[in-house]
């Protein structure tokens, strides 16, 4: 089994707007959703940039989105792979690894 590539990776901050100036005005990341105070979601290229407030992801709320987040000291991340969601999907099954969805 083989990953293709990461389509999306996440921060973590409690300064969205910061954030969003950086990766937006000076980087030059497309901008794709944002929800004030909860997330911001950029696109480079044909991958992902997520940034979330790990505060405001924790709890539910409004947002369309559910719950989310990572926090483990001393660091936050997640990414995600791109790979044949079917094949994974079995071959993880009889490693005898949960898929939850």
């Amino acid at each position: 089994m083989r990953f293709g590539k990461i389509i999306e990776t996440c921060l973590y901050s409690s300064d969205l707007k910061v954030m969003k100036d950086f990766y937006v005005n000076r980087l030059g990341l497309d901008m794709v959703s944002e929800e004030k105070g909860r997330h911001v979601f950029l696109k480079a290229g044909k991958s992902m940039l997520l940034i979330f407030n790990p505060e405001n992801t924790r709890l539910a709320g409004n947002s369309v989105f559910p719950v989310h987040g990572a926090i483990a000291p001393p660091s936050s991340i997640h990414f995600a792979f791109s790979t044949e969601l079917l094949i994974w999907s079995v071959w993880l099954t009889t490693i005898g690894t949960l898929i939850r969805s």
